[in-house]
């Protein structure tokens, strides 16, 4: 990572995440602060991207235009969003689980990580405050309502939630 990445991280972590969310008084300009040191670290940003308060987001992110990330998002590495996303508060999402072999030798936190399974959310997708997990594809035109814990990809154009989520209106 070069100085400018370095620095608009430390910005951004350290200032912009703590600006008010983009709703309240000062929030427009607050969202363009952060819009711009974002975009000076991560892999890839389109235009008119809002990130929000609080939102944990990794270098690795590539997110299309016109997009959002919510207000205390969590946005781990190996993760990609298109254009026209809408993300509700309190996203979580999850690019690798811990290993979990069931022995009385090595306790679960010793265990390490699994692979890292990308995350993939498609154009035109608005979703809750959701959970998502491992490995999912968010399909184009999909809806996930709020509460939903994704564990599995589905069609593009459904309307998914619960938990596990399963469709709730497939695409017309």
């Amino acid at each position: 990572m070069n100085v400018c990445k370095v620095a608009c991280r430390v910005a951004y972590e350290l200032i912009g995440k703590h600006l008010p969310v983009s709703y309240h008084i000062g929030g427009k300009i607050a969202s363009k602060i952060r819009y711009q040191m974002v975009k000076g670290y991560i892999s890839s940003c389109g235009c008119d991207v809002n990130f929000e308060h609080g939102a944990d987001i990794s270098s690795t992110l590539k997110i299309g235009n016109h997009s959002g990330v919510g207000v205390n998002a969590h946005v781990p590495e190996h993760v990609t969003i298109g254009d026209n996303v809408m993300m509700g508060p309190y996203c979580l999402i999850y690019t690798r689980n811990h290993r979990h072999q069931i022995t009385s030798d090595v306790p679960f936190r010793k265990q390490g990580y699994e692979e890292f399974k990308p995350v993939t959310i498609g154009n035109n997708v608005w979703i809750g405050g959701v959970t998502i997990l491992p490995g999912v594809t968010i399909a184009d035109n999909t809806v996930v309502a709020a509460g939903a814990v994704v564990t599995k990809s589905f069609p593009a154009g459904s309307i998914i939630g619960g938990n596990p989520a399963k469709v709730i209106k497939a695409n017309s």
